[in-house]
């Protein structure tokens, strides 16, 4: 004989709910108690059906939407956004849901403001037919700001970091500019104080030693010069003084400066000018520094008893000067190198700030030694600076 379940005193009982599955009044009561739970619930839900229409929505869905009942039930997410094409996005999510059967967890944004993490489902009727999804969403907004926020400081602090390296390679260069440029006067200079030290020599060599010293100490001091421009050029703290300029000037002032080293060297400097050149838009002081660097080069690796040329000629609508020596020039396996820490570096430097061309050509491995600059006349505005 079954013995008859006695009830428990602790139950709270509600008025029809331990009725029979079949009575009205115990699925009535069912029915009002999950009322109770999703209307007490602040997560979001809501149940659509299979066009994707909302047919039921908690409290905690219409206080996000923003709406009444009237205005959600019946409606799909694009009716209810009709401004935003997020909401379009949504529907499409919830027909794929559908259409596969399979629960997602889903990140949508249907006001464009708004982040919400959802987990839809698809229900079925007896039958085992999709007849709609039921779904839960979590409100992520600030969730997504913080991730946002610390995106953000991340990028900042690699932009830091990129800001140092920048700054440490830019000290780098200029200090391997620095030690390659710096050291080629001082060498004489040590080397004649030396031998002036021993008193060995007589009056004529004397005179000789004074005048090397004289004139790399005057190298020394341009130098100095240059890389305080280069140490401005690299942190971007120099600009140009465009005003209309006779390139004659400072192809002149150039030479004149190299003259005396060139002459140590039995090294002939010739300048050709083209009396059809007018003047050109430029900088007199930088024009003279880049001819200057160009020529000091020249004289450098030229050979004793060569000989250097420098042009001026119109070409076309543009104004050309050109440097070009006896050199043996450079070995394209050291290019790289050279581009970097060359005597060449200022000029170049100075030609990228005035958004200039620096290209190298040659038809063999070794580059020959002709340096070009070229610019429009007085109203043109940018000058290309090739080197090949």
């Amino acid at each position: 004989m079954r013995q008859q379940r006695q009830a428990d005193p602790r139950r709270r009982d509600f008025p029809g709910y331990y009725g029979s599955p079949a009575s009205g009044s115990g699925i009535a009561a069912k029915n009002a108690i999950l009322k109770a739970i999703n209307d007490s619930i602040p997560t979001p839900i809501f149940v659509k059906d299979r066009e994707g229409r909302i047919i039921y929505a908690n409290p905690a869905t219409l206080q996000v939407l923003g709406k009444t009942e009237a205005e959600v039930i019946n409606y799909r997410d694009r009716e209810i956004y009709p401004q935003s094409e997020l909401g379009e996005t949504v529907t499409q999510n919830d027909l794929r849901i559908m259409e596969s059967g399979e629960t997602e967890v889903v990140e949508e944004s249907p006001d464009g403001i708004r982040t919400f993490l959802g987990m839809k489902t698809p229900y079925r009727n007896e039958a085992g037919e999709i007849v709609g999804l039921v779904g839960i969403s979590n409100d992520i907004t600030a969730r997504v700001q913080l991730e946002r926020d610390r995106e953000r400081i991340l990028q900042q602090e690699q932009a830091a970091r990129e800001a140092a390296e920048k700054a440490n390679r830019i000290k780098d260069e200029f200090l391997a500019v620095l030690s390659h440029e710096l050291r080629t006067p001082l060498n004489p200079i040590l080397g004649w104080s030396k031998l002036l030290l021993t008193g060995k020599i007589g009056p004529a060599k004397t005179v000789d030693a004074l005048r090397a010293i004289e004139r790399n100490a005057q190298l020394q001091s341009q130098l100095i010069e240059d890389l305080l421009d280069v140490s401005r050029i690299l942190q971007g703290k120099l600009s140009l003084n465009v005003i209309p300029v006779n390139l004659k000037t400072p192809i002149e002032a150039a030479a004149e400066t190299v003259q005396l080293a060139a002459t140590a060297k039995k090294i002939q400097i010739q300048t050709i000018f083209d009396s059809d050149v007018g003047q050109v838009s430029g900088d007199p002081a930088r024009l003279q520094q880049i001819v200057w660097n160009l020529l000091s080069n020249s004289v450098k690796f030229t050979p004793a008893g060569g000989r250097i040329e420098v042009l001026l000629k119109q070409v076309e609508s543009r104004v050309c000067i050109q440097v070009i020596d006896s050199g043996k020039g450079i070995h394209r396996e050291f290019l790289p190198m050279f581009s970097s820490i060359s005597a060449k570096k200022i000029a170049r430097q100075l030609a990228n700030l005035a958004a200039w061309d620096w290209d190298w050509r040659s038809s063999n491995n070794w580059l020959n030694c002709t340096a070009a600059l070229l610019m429009p006349r007085v109203r043109g505005k940018v000058w290309e600076l090739l080197l090949r």
